[in-house]
């Protein structure tokens, strides 16, 4: 029995630093959500083949180790230069979303959102939230990414375009929100990530969150964020005692499988 989903994951890129990272998280009942990122995109298409890849890790993951499920979307980071030149997405990205939207281990689109003051970085975010408007299937849900630098500055940004998509906001989490944007992200009311990672998020605001009622706690998911390493502060707080259990297990665990609608995947 798990005791913890990482709620925001990198496996695929994990895998190729760290053979034994499934090992580490089955061995502490951790299972993950793998949302994308890849930085070595040239073209449109190599989006579709890095999506169906994300696809075979979740299941190879799952088949021996602890329940993993994956997210597509495109990163504010990760934009190649022909959809920089089109500043839309293509027939063939479309049917793709679509297409993995079916898959049961596909949770939903992520990460998307903006890592700076760029105009094309906003227009493939919007692309990919009017898609999910017309596309996305109620019981998919979409990660939003907040960049490290010029955080609150950028979180407003983003809190300001979600404001057009308001029927989206109950499938919606924000991630890596912190002391300082917590306030901010209140507004509009949606479920958040807090990363617990070295430069990001610590166990010590994580209890001041949760201590002094900063955010509700039904609706606070902690993650790790991990890529190229495992976070050591994520794992420590898996493995820690933390909090009161119940509050821990909500956001470890039982926030997650209820957002994401997980509750037969780990029956």
């Amino acid at each position: 029995m798990i005791v913890a989903i990482d709620s925001h994951m990198h496996g695929d890129i994990l895998l190729k630093q760290d053979r034994d990272f499934p090992a580490r998280y089955r061995d502490n009942s951790i299972g993950g959500i793998i949302w994308s990122y890849n930085e070595n995109i040239h073209n449109a298409s190599d989006y579709t083949i890095y999506w169906n890849y994300l696809k075979n890790i979740a299941e190879e993951l799952s088949e021996k180790n602890s329940p993993f499920f994956y997210k597509i979307g495109i990163h504010p980071r990760t934009i190649c230069q022909e959809l920089k030149n089109t500043k839309k997405l293509t027939t063939e990205l479309k049917r793709a979303l679509e297409t993995h939207m079916k898959n049961p281990k596909c949770l939903g689109i992520g990460e998307i959102g903006l890592d700076g003051e760029d105009e094309i970085q906003e227009k493939i975010f919007i692309e990919q939230l009017n898609w999910c408007i017309n596309y996305l299937p109620e019981n998919k849900r979409i990660g939003i990414h907040t960049p490290r630098k010029n955080k609150y500055k950028i979180t407003q940004k983003i809190l300001d375009i979600l404001n057009n998509y308001k029927s989206l906001h109950k499938q919606i989490v924000i991630d890596h929100v912190e002391l300082n944007t917590i306030e901010l992200v209140k507004k509009i009311n949606v479920q958040i990530g807090i990363t617990l990672q070295e430069g990001k998020s610590t166990k010590d605001d994580v209890e001041e969150v949760v201590n002094n009622n900063l955010y509700d706690i039904n609706k606070v998911m902690l993650n790790s964020d991990s890529g190229k390493i495992i976070s050591k502060p994520y794992i420590d707080f898996v493995t820690g005692k933390y909090l009161r259990p119940e509050e821990k297990a909500k956001l470890l665990k039982h926030n997650i499988i209820s957002f994401y609608n997980l509750e037969e995947h780990l029956s």
